[in-house]
């Protein structure tokens, strides 16, 4: 192994620049908890700990199985009592003997198995599982098994070329050499084991724990094995995000596919707890029994709160111990309504940490449908497996756990576990709002009500939580834990608080327990000093907004979280006036008369800007003769097209107009509803999405006047301008594909059109839902992936978005705006190693953003689909500026992937928000006057240029001369100069950063030498913000003045990348290799 490839070196590279990829599910954290290991200052409060417990310190006693209702309780295994003298007796399946009873319905877990799961020529799929899975049992048992023979099964299995980046990263390089020759041999064969015969042990398919439902299942631990192993090989039908299906939507998706793919460092930590797991029962495969128990509280329970005269419970506060250290009583877990969370993917809070170290409750997923306000759901009996430290980003396996909890009756470990979700509120001022209040208490009651054992007094053990919706779901601690205290009284339960390192809440909260106790308060009491506080608060709130936003501060670099205090004004290099001041002036261009028409589509007739008649507006090209179709290859496929028809061979257009028609009148007589728009949305996209994060901007997070003002004058106006596109539209708009060196040129009042009717998803044959071939490689434009439910930086997005709606309800701008493809022909690709010219001119600030810098080329860190996840949960540089400047999306309508010799162009695009912070903690801020001068088009003086850089998995693999190339060239491209009026004005200034280098891993200083080296080739100079990185900005210019006096020249640099990628083995970096290695010794 050589010495790139070390142990430390590799453990840096396994870290993802936190300021994109860390997970969005679990970026709001608070400080404390990331060192959260640190040995706990021992504070408790209230009752002593051990006498809450010690009336539980054996099991709740059950009824015996075979009393248990059948209607409302599957068992899996044959009536079974646990006997503690033959502690390794182990329950056998229910009808084992007659074998596997199939159940393929909507009430039942469609199993891997199934003969009704089958291939398009109706063989069953299960026949090539058993066949595949046979074949790497016995290379395993041979000890031949490699990763790629591993990965190789996962791929067919799963049905499709997934990444596994992570679970390749864990057994080729952080196990131990023995570590890995047992998982591949003994571990592996095992789980190859359990899946091969789930059709045995799990005899019928596990019922589904649907919403509504008092419903329970009871398995053994070697039948939730055998589960476990079909997703640990993404067996299970119909689950994964690829494969969609209605009857599915609602539930997790249990396969492991997506926690094996590319992501940060805590995805490895949550395998690796798995694998313990895998490799714990191949040693000692356990003998108990778990029970998922779905509880929905009747409407006749629902506690009155105003009247509750239940007095207050014992209560006892800890800020040392977490809650699953604390034995003998329910132990809630802070879920998601989809139970889980982001444990299959890269979210690593409470939720599934506990998950990850207790595996057996990943069975849940497959079972459990959502959540709603009054259900919860139980997970009894689970193992625990695995030691952990950290939390969030620092979260990792700690080894080995012995669980010595007892059993009860049935065999289950007395270890009672609740799901119970919170609201999640993107505004933190909502869940001041009494009906947020009413929901929570009564989810915690219901999560708290005492369930049926055979003795009652069992059932109101104590109750062990904790802050509760309070990390990314931006709940108040204080607010939370009053919710709580009021449910264990209701319920009659003792609470445990374990406030885990928050010695501030333990004390405060104590003192107010004691000052209620003393008062003698009683629920209603206590729900109206609530009231009355709430009301204070919202007061409090709307005079300091700063108070409702500090709990989503992002967990991203630390830089970026102070990302808008005043930055230190650093700055390197060449005057940035002396760059700028000869381009002041928009670029000229020819009259549009003038232009090629078979590489120019003008959506306008020709139109020449005049300043002094400013208010002029181009109008649509053939608009006199009507709306001239095009439905081919060539075009975008325009929902007012004819030639767009649905299953029953009608256009869906005369509908579609139809419903936008009623929503405006609605709007216009100041009656429509969020629900009128829901409907109108759901039936114009064609299906039943779900839009939680419009609804919540709607009528959450907007004042009442700004509800008022969107569900009267804004929509109507949105509806106005999806109604005319086939007339302000007259013709569809060009399509810019692969190959192609094209422009398009439209108004914004045409661009405004064709976004209302993304708004409205009115675009065919572009969603998941309606794949089409011909599309395949294009955005999907429409808006209904940002109204689904995520993090609350898809609202923030979305605000910016509706802003953009509101600015052009005022005032429609009538300006232009172009989206040019550029495709570099072969013959004008550089030759690096023979290029004389001289550096360029530079210019260094951290101080400065890339989008304030006027008057030159703006680089924009694109994904080749351009827009990136701009319309989901994307939040980083692209889809910031996409959002800000909401006219750039219509290039995810007409711009197809971009291939490595290739880039796109966004000219006048308009910025109408301004914004504060980055990924995770992204907020919109407010209305942005864009006051760019205009070129004589109507274009603003906003140049930017779509590149996209490679993404590095193993990030070793960018100092291959190949990627290097590849980068060089994409640079060059999109640096290269574009046709004007005057050649010098094709030559401003390029204004970039460090591209690539957040979640697809550039190296920041490889990345700067790279765009040094295309400017320089281009003759441009270059304008490189670097924001807040201070570091960069010294040694990039160090460099830089280094390079100046030895003369270099591009071809010079190319040969320190040569030497640098080919000789040495990274142990230094980049820039330290330049400043010790002079040029004449590159020449030898």
């Amino acid at each position: 192994m050589s010495d790139r490839d070390s142990s430390a070196r590799r453990r840096r590279r396994m870290k993802v620049d936190q300021q994109v990829a860390s997970p969005r599910g679990s970026a709001v954290v608070q400080r404390n908890f990331v060192d959260a290991d640190v040995t706990p200052e021992k504070v408790s409060k209230g009752t002593p700990l051990e006498d809450i417990i010690k009336k539980y310190d054996q099991p709740p006693n059950n009824e015996d199985m075979e009393r248990v209702d059948k209607n409302s309780h599957a068992l899996m295994i044959l009536p079974f009592k646990f006997d503690p003298s033959l502690p390794n007796v182990e329950p056998g399946p229910i009808n084992y003997e007659m074998g596997y009873s199939d159940r393929w319905e909507k009430n039942y877990v469609r199993m891997p198995c199934s003969l009704y799961y089958t291939f398009k020529n109706n063989q069953p799929v299960w026949l090539t599982i058993r066949e595949d899975l046979g074949q790497l049992k016995k290379k395993c048992d041979a000890k031949l098994a490699t990763f790629q023979d591993l990965k190789a099964t996962i791929m067919r299995c799963a049905g499709n070329n997934y990444d596994t980046y992570c679970l390749e990263v864990l057994i080729t390089r952080m196990y131990a050499p023995e570590e890995h020759i047992h998982f591949m041999s003994t571990v592996l064969s095992n789980i190859c084991d359990l899946a091969l015969n789930v059709n045995i042990f799990c005899s019928r398919s596990p019922p589904l724990l649907l919403a509504g439902n008092n419903h329970s299942v009871t398995m053994s631990q070697r039948q939730a094995a055998s589960l476990l192993a079909c997703a640990f090989f993404s067996l299970f039908p119909y689950r994964s995000d690829r494969e969609p299906n209605d009857g599915q939507k609602n539930f997790q998706d249990p396969n492991f596919i997506k926690l094996y793919q590319y992501g940060p460092s805590q995805k490895i930590e949550k395998l690796r707890c798995i694998l313990h797991y895998f490799q714990r029962i191949t040693k000692r495969m356990p003998s108990g029994v778990i029970t998922f128990q779905r509880f929905s509280l009747p409407e006749s329970e629902h506690p009155n709160w105003s009247k509750s005269k239940a007095e207050l419970s014992h209560i006892h506060l800890t800020m040392s111990d977490k809650i699953e250290d604390i034995d003998g009583v329910l132990q809630v877990d802070f879920a998601n309504r989809y139970i889980g969370g982001g444990v299959l993917s890269a979210g690593c809070v409470q939720e599934e940490i506990r998950f990850c170290i207790c595996p057996e409750m990943l069975v849940s997923l497959l079972i459990c449908e959502k959540m709603e306000p009054n259900e919860c759901i139980f997970l009894i009996g689970c193992e625990r497996y695995a030691s952990y430290k950290g939390y969030a980003e620092s979260f990792q396996f700690d080894g080995n756990y012995k669980d010595n909890t007892p059993k009860d009756n049935w065999g289950r470990k007395w270890c009672h576990v609740v799901a119970m979700d919170a609201i999640c509120f993107p505004d933190p001022r909502s869940q001041y709002n009494m009906k947020n209040i009413d929901r929570d208490l009564l989810k915690a009651y219901t999560s708290f009500y005492p369930q049926d054992t055979k003795k009652k007094g069992n059932a109101c053990s104590g109750i062990a939580t904790g802050s509760w919706g309070c990390g990314v779901f931006n709940g108040d601690r204080q607010v939370k834990a009053i919710i709580q205290l009021m449910a264990a009284s209701a319920a009659g339960r003792p609470l445990i608080y374990a406030s885990y390192l928050d010695k501030k809440l333990v004390k405060s909260f104590f003192e107010v327990h004691q000052y209620l106790w003393n008062q003698k308060a009683e629920n209603s009491v206590n729900k109206k000093q609530m009231t009355d506080q709430f009301h204070n608060t919202r007061q409090q709130i709307r005079r300091n907004d700063q108070i409702a936003t500090s709990r989503t501060s992002a967990a991203v670099d630390k830089s970026l979280i102070k990302a808008d205090e005043a930055p230190e004004k650093l700055k390197k290099g060449v005057l940035l006036d002396l760059i700028i001041n000869d381009h002041r002036h928009p670029p000229s261009m020819e009259d549009m008369e003038k232009f090629e028409r078979n590489s120019h589509t003008f959506m306008i007739s020709p139109f020449k800007y005049d300043r002094s008649r400013s208010y002029v507006e181009p109008i649509p090209v053939n608009y006199a003769s009507g709306y001239i179709d095009r439905w081919d290859a060539n075009y975008v496929q325009m929902p007012c097209s004819p030639c767009y028809i649905t299953n029953n061979t009608q256009p869906p257009w005369p509908m579609i107009r139809q419903e936008l028609i009623q929503l405006k009148k609605k709007c216009d007589a100041k009656l429509a509803t969020f629900e009128d728009l829901k409907a109108t949305i759901i039936k114009c996209a064609g299906d039943n999405y779900d839009i939680y994060c419009l609804e919540v901007l709607i009528t959450s997070v907007y004042s009442n006047m700004q509800r008022a003002q969107f569900m009267t004058t804004i929509l109507s106006n949105i509806c106005d301008l999806a109604l005319n596109v086939d007339t302000l539209c007259s013709r569809p708009p060009a399509l810019l594909r692969i190959g192609m060196n094209r422009w398009v040129t439209m108004s914004q009042r045409q661009a405004a059109s064709l976004l209302a009717c993304a708004f409205f998803s009115l675009f065919p044959y572009r969603s998941d839902r309606e794949p089409n071939d011909g599309q395949k490689n294009f955005q999907d434009p429409n808006f209904i992936k940002l109204y689904q439910y995520g993090p609350s930086q898809k609202i923030e997005k979305l605000r910016c978005i509706l802003h953009y709606f509101q600015r052009i309800t005022e005032r429609m701008p009538n300006g232009v705006i172009t989206f040019q493809r550029f495709s570099l022909p072969e013959s004008e690709h550089p030759n690096w190693s023979k290029s004389k010219a001289e550096l360029s001119h530079i210019h260094l600030t951290m101080s400065d953003k890339i989008e304030d810098i006027s008057c030159a080329l703006q680089v924009e860190f694109a994904n080749k689909y351009i827009g990136g996840g701009v319309l989901s949960a994307g939040c980083v540089q692209e889809e910031i500026r996409f959002c800000i400047c909401p006219e750039m999306l219509v290039s995810l309508l007409i711009c197809e992937k971009m291939e490595p010799n290739e880039c796109i162009f966004l000219i006048g695009c308009e910025r109408y928000s301004s914004y504060r912070n980055y990924a995770d903690s992204f907020r919109f801020d407010g209305n942005y006057e864009d006051k760019i001068a205009k070129d004589n088009w109507g274009r603003k003086w906003c140049h930017v240029v779509a590149m996209d850089a490679m993404y590095f998995a193993e990030p070793s693999l960018q100092y291959d001369m190949k990627h290097v190339d590849r980068d060089l060239l994409k640079a060059y491209t999109s640096f290269y100069p574009q046709d004007s009026k005057k050649e010098d004005d094709a030559y401003f200034g390029i204004v970039t950063g460090s591209w690539g280098c957040g979640a697809f891993n550039g190296d920041r200083e490889l990345k700067a030498i790279i765009q040094l080296m295309a400017a320089s080739a281009v003759g441009r100079p270059l304008i490189y913000a670097a924001y807040l990185d201070k570091k960069l900005v010294n040694s990039l210019f160090a460099v830089y003045q280094y390079l100046l006096g030895q003369k270099a020249r591009v071809r010079d640099l190319y040969r320190y990348l040569e030497r640098y990628c080919t000789q040495t083995n990274q142990r230094e970096s980049i820039f330290e290799f330049i400043l010790k290695t002079p040029i004449s010794s590159l020449k030898s």
